[in-house]
């Protein structure tokens, strides 16, 4: 993953422009590792190894395009004021965002995401990549078909999703919280508001969900193959080996849903 660009890397290729207000940071052709960060300034800078990129004006949209055909796989940095929303897109990168205060948007065929300190939502697709996602005040949807999902310290709705590979989700509040993988576990903490949706599915794996102890939460648990322990008093009547555990803490107001097909289910006072 990249980190910070070497003083004998910022020599190949530079280029700044003024971002107007309204304007949209677009990437679309890049190949490699790409960091983005948001300064205080009304500039717009790129700083490149082994490529030579310039700024594109379309419309409002602000477009990193290279300067030769073909010249597209390298190390890029680029600074952007914090308020420029941003559309990312690839097929075999690496990208890093941080301190960017607008819509954060990645859309990769292979690659990994690292994105940190967002205020906004963020958005981000990979087919076969890692997802890490870090202290955003905003929604959340992360979707991975191939790869992990690391959400810390998210404050708005969150959706996470990957077929193979393991999510976990530290620090999350949000009205609604979905996470969900075929092959995977799934590891959750964090609040459960009055009136909240939790979902915490996977097919093949385990599932452990951490939640504040005194919530009110109306809590139903699907499991086929696999035990279930529970910091909180289950008290059911009728089980059914082919139904659905289903019970309450406190008032039950809010809603929280953990399956598994074939795997453990715990769920613990935080």
């Amino acid at each position: 993953m990249l980190a910070v660009l070497t003083a004998a890397a910022l020599a190949v290729g530079s280029d700044t422009v003024t971002v107007r207000p309204g304007d949209v940071f677009v990437s679309t052709r890049l190949a490699g590792e790409l960091l983005v960060e948001g300064s205080a300034t009304d500039r717009a800078e790129v700083i490149a190894a082994d490529v030579e990129l310039r700024f594109e004006r379309r419309g409002n949209e602000l477009h990193l395009v290279p300067m030769r055909a073909g010249d597209r796989d390298g190390e890029v940095h680029v600074r952007l004021p914090a308020s420029t929303p941003i559309r990312i897109a690839g097929t075999d990168l690496d990208a890093v965002v941080t301190g960017m205060a607008a819509t954060v948007e990645a859309e990769l065929l292979e690659g990994d995401v690292a994105i940190e300190s967002i205020e906004g939502p963020v958005r981000v697709q990979t087919l076969s990549g890692d997802l890490r996602i870090e202290d955003v005040a905003g929604d959340v949807a992360a979707v991975t078909l191939d790869g992990d999902v690391e959400l810390a310290r998210v404050r708005g709705e969150v959706r996470a999703e990957s077929t193979d590979g393991d999510l976990v989700l530290f620090d999350v509040s949000g009205r609604r919280v979905f996470a969900s993988t075929v092959s995977g576990d799934v590891v959750y903490s964090g609040a459960v508001a009055a009136g909240a949706e939790l979902t915490l599915v996977t097919h093949d794996g385990d599932v452990v969900a951490g939640v504040p102890d005194g919530i009110d939460a109306s809590v139903e648990v699907g499991r086929f193959s696999g035990g279930f322990e529970s910091d909180f008093p289950v008290r059911v009547r009728g089980v059914s080996a082919s139904e659905p555990l289903r019970f309450v803490i406190g008032e039950g107001s809010a809603r929280i849903s953990i399956r598994s097909f074939d795997g453990d289910i715990r769920l613990l006072r935080r």
